[in-house]
């Protein structure tokens, strides 16, 4: 944040930046590993969504478990130390034949962050920017929006939107973008409007006859 000042005529100035008041307290930081088991017992790559259903399934069936947010990927937030799991714990999700198995395999405490760094940056206090802190907040924010939205980097989308057709097998959609900012009068939350394109929810010889703009499935007889 610049020093700021006053000079020339004084005009008012809107803006898309809204101010947060974020709590002054510690956020612990933990490296998490989660995997698929086969069918064989042989150790696979787990998807984003099935690594976030498996943290859903951890709050859920651990009693008194503190409050977490997840970035999907290796890392995990909370603002209490967590509670000692046994390692590795298993999960099954899903029903029948679409039952899957996941393991959780780690689950460590790599660091801690105090949110007043963010507020002694601000204040000029310290010249080191607090990168993991505001990476944190930013990812509680998607946390909370995960349901509702498609999130990709800082940008979301509506899961319930229709997309417009661009009448090539693709649709576009309207979201907003969101990012924290540090600036003078504290961290801000700057929202902007985003749009993207989805693929269309078509088959695949639909999908191929928009795209190529052309039907192929007349060279096919």
């Amino acid at each position: 944040p610049d020093k700021g000042g006053q000079n020339g005529q004084h005009i008012d100035v809107y803006t898309n930046h809204f101010r947060v008041d974020i709590d002054k307290v510690i956020v612990y930081q933990y490296d998490v590993d989660i995997v698929m088991i086969d069918r064989y017992g042989k150790i696979r790559f787990a998807r984003k969504d099935d690594r976030w259903e498996v943290i859903q399934t951890i709050i859920k069936e651990k009693k008194d478990f503190p409050i977490i947010w997840y970035d999907e990927g290796k890392t995990l937030y909370s603002r209490e130390i967590l509670p000692e799991i046994p390692l590795p714990m298993q999960f099954k999700l899903g029903k029948n034949e679409d039952m899957k198995i996941f393991q959780l395999n780690k689950l460590n405490l790599v660091r801690q962050d105090n949110i007043e760094n963010i507020y002694k940056f601000i204040q000029q206090k310290t010249t080191i920017r607090p990168h993991e802190t505001v990476r944190s907040i930013e990812i509680l924010f998607k946390q909370h929006a995960h349901n509702d939205f498609i999130c990709i980097r800082n940008q979301f989308y509506d899961r319930r939107r229709l997309l417009d057709d661009l009448g090539d097998g693709r649709g576009m959609a309207k979201g907003f973008y969101q990012a924290l900012f540090l600036t003078q009068y504290g961290p801000t939350l700057n929202i902007n409007l985003t749009f993207t394109c989805f693929y269309m929810p078509l088959k695949f010889v639909d999908f191929a006859s928009q795209y190529l703009r052309k039907d192929i499935t007349t060279d096919l007889t």
